[in-house]
């Protein structure tokens, strides 16, 4: 169906195994109901269907499921020490996710890679709003606001008209959506192009730590009635830096025991000691 691998450069096969995909709750059902199953081998993610015809076609549940499919997923950090090593500047705050999708704004949906096709940066780190949150709208009546999903769906429209009220803000309730990217277009008489906005909506059902998103677009492109077993899947890279800051090493005399060099086993290039420091503390240390 598809691949997705996360490399990370600090360690020595490159696998960012660290990392794991935990679905939102609406993606979790969604993939039960239509049997689409994951297999996850050191960073490397192969998403299949649980059924198929003989010929490899996706099975009829599928296709009767509508396209395009948005499957959601939060970037969890098993091991505390990923920080250490990455430069990123990782946060859990609400406010803010590194938010990584197949389609390239502009790209359209044949778009084969994620947003980031070399490394990860602090591009990526984007706003994010709960599911209820407060939007300014232009003083002038009537008003028409609409908000599409990333493959492009309506999901709300509503209509506005009577006096805009001082201090009365507009509450875009977007509860019954699973997370991800959304768009919000607002038109008038006044305003015939539509003043257009991003959002990231924050996603349900991942646990705390979580500090990225991946959002996966699939449409008929990628499951077409001529898919075959031969047919190659989408291949999706996520790919992080080694920590580019300087280390610093104090090494200290500890009994008289000598240290001859150091080094970190995991990291595939070597790490200069560009600054050595030795301390002989008190007697007996």
């Amino acid at each position: 169906m598809l691949q997705l691998s996360l490399w990370h450069d600090f360690h020595t096969d490159g696998r960012a195994s660290e990392l794991k995909l935990h679905p939102t709750s609406a993606t979790a059902a969604l993939m039960r109901r239509l049997d689409i199953r994951i297999v996850e081998r050191g960073g490397q993610y192969a998403f299949f269907y649980g059924q198929s015809t003989e010929e490899g076609v996706p099975p009829a549940s599928l296709w009767n499921a509508g396209f395009p499919l948005l499957l959601n997923f939060g970037l969890i950090p098993e091991s505390p020490n990923f920080s250490a090593y990455s430069d990123l500047p990782l946060s859990a705050e609400v406010e803010q996710r590194y938010f990584f999708t197949n389609q390239r704004p502009g790209s359209g949906e044949d778009s084969l890679t994620l947003s980031v096709a070399a490394e990860v940066g602090a591009g990526d780190l984007v706003q994010s709003f709960p599911a209820i949150h407060s939007v300014a709208l232009p003083a002038v009546r009537p008003l028409t606001v609409q908000v599409t999903n990333a493959a492009g769906q309506l999901v709300m429209q509503d209509s506005i008209t009577g006096q805009a009220q001082d201090n009365q803000p507009y509450l875009l309730d977007l509860r019954n959506e699973d997370g991800g990217r959304y768009d919000m277009a607002i038109t008038g008489e006044d305003q015939p192009s539509a003043e257009e906005t991003r959002y990231l909506l924050q996603p349900n059902g991942l646990p705390p730590n979580c500090w990225g998103f991946i959002q996966l677009v699939l449409s008929d492109p990628f499951l077409d009635e001529a898919a075959t077993p031969e047919r190659e899947a989408p291949d999706y890279h996520l790919r992080f830096k080694s920590r580019a800051t300087i280390w610093r090493y104090h090494l200290v005399n500890q009994n008289g025991l000598e240290y001859d060099d150091l080094k970190i086993v995991e990291n595939r290039t070597p790490v200069p000691l560009a600054e050595v420091t030795e301390s002989q503390l008190g007697d007996g240390v």
